[in-house]
C-alpha cells in the first residue's frame, strides 16, 4: 500500500500555499524484496519530484483561473469602456507559457525519458543489485535534471520564485474579481 502523509522534514518549496505541498511525503509499505527498491531515500526523491510537479500544476491551475477571472472582468469593463492593460495580459501569457513549458520539461524530458532509459537498463539486469542500481540511477538523474540536487539549487530557487509570482498574480485577479462582484451586487441593490 502507499499513502501521502505530512512530514516535518526541511522545506524546499518555501512558504505560502506551496508550504502545504512541501509537507506531503510518499510512504510505501511493502515487504522484502520491494522494500529494497523503495527505501526511505528513494521515497524522499519521489516525494520531491511529486512536490515540484504539484507546485507547477497548482500554479498552472492558478494562472488559468486568473485568466478566467480576468476575462469575466472584461465583460464588465466592456460595458464601462475600461480596458485591461496590455502589460497585464502579456504578463499572464508569459507566466502561462513558462509554467506549461516547465511542466512539459519535467514530465516528458525528465521523467518519461529517464523512465524509458531505466526500462532499457532493466531489460539487461542480471541481479537484484543491477535492478537497484538502475532504479537509483533513474531517481538521481531525474532529481538532477529537475534541479532538485545540490547543483540545481539556484535554478530551483528561481523556478520556485516564479511559481510563487504566478500564485500572487492569481490572487490579485481573484481579489479584483471579488470586488467587481460586490460592486455589481451593490448596483443591483439600487
Amino acid at each position: 500500500s502507499y499513502r501521502l502523509s505530512p512530514s516535518a522534514a526541511p522545506s524546499f518549496l518555501g512558504v505560502g500555499p506551496l508550504k502545504f505541498l512541501d509537507a506531503l511525503r510518499i510512504r510505501v509499505d511493502v515487504a522484502s524484496p520491494l522494500s529494497e527498491v523503495f527505501t526511505e531515500t528513494c521515497l524522499l526523491q519521489y516525494s520531491r519530484l511529486f512536490q515540484l510537479l504539484s507546485a507547477v500544476q497548482f500554479a498552472l491551475h492558478g494562472s488559468k483561473e486568473s485568466w478566467r477571472q480576468l476575462m469575466g472582468s472584461v465583460d464588465r469593463r466592456a460595458k464601462t469602456g475600461a480596458r485591461i492593460p496590455t502589460a497585464v495580459a502579456a504578463l499572464r501569457h508569459n507566466v502561462l507559457l513558462f509554467l506549461t513549458t516547465l511542466q512539459r520539461y519535467l514530465l516528458v524530458d525528465v521523467i518519461a525519458t529517464e523512465f524509458f532509459h531505466m526500462e532499457s537498463r532493466l531489460s539487461e539486469v542480471q541481479s537484484l543489485e543491477d535492478l537497484l542500481r538502475a532504479h537509483r540511477q533513474f531517481l538521481e538523474v531525474c532529481e538532477a535534471k529537475a534541479f532538485l540536487g545540490m547543483a540545481g539549487e539556484a535554478a530551483l530557487s528561481t523556478i520556485l520564485a516564479l511559481v510563487q509570482q504566478a500564485l500572487r498574480i492569481q490572487r490579485v485577479f481573484s481579489v479584483e474579481a471579488a470586488q467587481a462582484e460586490k460592486l455589481k451586487a451593490a448596483g443591483r441593490a439600487f
